[in-house]
C-alpha cells in the first residue's frame, strides 16, 4: 500500500505544505506518557454511517459519521493517501484512532490518537525517512519493530500523540465495547485539550473498525468528519501509527504489571488466555487487573467457590 517516499514527499512539497512542530505527550496510570483516564459516561456505538446537519454559518461544513467496509486493499493508493485526500478538501488536522487489548483477560484496553497537521506532514515524513513506509498495522510488526517505530512516531515533528487507558474494573462495569469506544473518545479529547496546535483544528477523524463513539462530535466539534474504516490500521497511515502507539503502551503496562505479579507471567502473554496464564489463575486466583466479566475468569471464580 506504500509508494516511494521521495516521490511522495516531493508531491507533498509541491502542494505547498511546510512547517514543523514536536509531537505531544501526556501521562498514563503507569507513569509513562499516555492519555487521559476514562471517567466520563459510556459511549454508544454508531451502527452504521450517519450525517448530522451542522449550523449554517460560513464556511458551512457537515458533521459526517461514516463507515467504510471495503476490501482489505485500500482504494486510495500510496503513502498517507487518506490523509492527503482529506487535506485536498481543505482539512487542517487529521486524526487516526486505534486501540489495543480488547481480547486479553487481564489489564486495560488502551486507545491512542495520532494527529497529522496538513502543513507539517512533509516535515514529519522527512524526519521519519524510510520508517514512514514501515508504519503499518501493529499486528504485522514484531515487538522490536513496534518499539522502534513508537519512539520515532512520538518524537516526529508535526505528529501529535495522546493515549487513554481504561482499566479492568471499568471494562467489567460497562463491557469491553463501550470501554473501547470510551478510550478512543478520551484519547482524542486528551489530544485536543493538551495540544494548542490541535485545538479547534481537527477536521477529520479516522477510527479503526465499524463503530464510532456517539459523543465524538462533542469532542471535535459538529463540523468535523468522523469516519470509521474497517481494517483501517492496514489502510490509513495515521490509524496505523495509532495502532503502534496503543500496542506499545499496553505492552509496557503489562510488563510493569508482570513485575508486581510475576507468577502470572504477564510480560510474556500480555494478559491473553494462554494455557500457562489459565493455570496460574486456577492456582493463584485472579488479581484486580483481571476482567471478571470475561467468561474464563467467571469460570475460575465459580470453580473456586465450590
Amino acid at each position: 500500500m506504500m509508494v516511494n517516499l521521495r516521490r511522495t514527499s516531493a508531491r507533498l512539497a509541491r502542494a505547498s505544505l511546510s512547517g514543523s512542530e514536536v509531537g505531544g505527550v501526556s501521562k498514563s496510570p503507569a507513569g509513562r506518557r499516555a492519555g487521559s483516564k476514562a471517567t466520563s459516561p459510556a459511549s454508544t456505538a454508531a451502527p452504521h454511517a450517519r450525517r448530522n446537519k451542522a449550523a449554517a454559518s460560513p464556511p458551512a461544513r457537515k458533521q459526517k459519521l461514516t463507515t467504510h467496509a471495503g476490501a482489505a486493499t485500500p482504494s486510495p493508493s500510496g503513502l498517507c493517501a487518506y490523509e492527503r485526500r482529506a487535506f485536498a478538501k481543505g482539512d487542517r488536522v487529521v486524526v487516526g484512532v486505534d486501540e489495543a487489548g480488547r481480547g486479553p483477560l487481564c489489564g486495560p484496553v488502551v486507545a491512542a490518537a495520532v494527529a497529522v497537521d496538513a502543513k507539517q506532514l512533509p516535515a514529519a515524513l522527512a524526519y521519519l525517512g524510510d520508517d514512514a513506509v514501515r508504519i503499518d498495522d501493529s499486528k504485522k510488526l514484531n515487538e522490536q519493530n513496534r518499539e522502534e517505530l513508537y519512539e520515532r512516531i512520538v518524537s516526529a515533528p508535526g505528529l501529535y500523540v495522546a493515549r487513554s487507558f481504561v482499566d479492568a474494573k471499568t471494562i467489567d462495569e460497562i463491557n469491553i465495547l463501550q470501554a473501547t469506544l470510551r478510550g478512543m473518545r478520551d484519547a482524542v479529547k486528551e489530544l485536543s485539550k493538551a495540544r494548542a496546535e490541535v485545538q479547534g483544528k481537527v477536521d477529520h477523524v479516522f477510527i479503526d473498525g465499524n463503530k464510532i463513539p456517539s459523543d465524538m462530535p462533542e469532542v471535535v466539534g459538529p463540523k468535523a468528519v468522523v469516519e470509521s474504516v474497517v481494517g483501517g490500521d492496514g489502510k490509513v497511515w495515521c490509524i496505523a501509527a495509532a495502532s503502534i502507539v496503543a500496542k506499545v503502551e499496553r505492552d509496557r503496562y503489562m510488563r510493569v504489571l508482570h513485575d508486581k505479579h510475576p507468577v502470572y507471567n504477564l510480560g510474556t502473554h500480555k494478559g491473553y488466555g494462554t494455557a500457562q496464564h489459565m493455570r496460574a489463575i486456577h492456582e493463584h486466583g485472579p488479581i484486580d487487573e483481571h476482567r471478571r466479566s470475561f467468561a474464563p475468569i467467571k469460570g475460575v471464580e465459580k470453580w473456586a467457590r465450590k
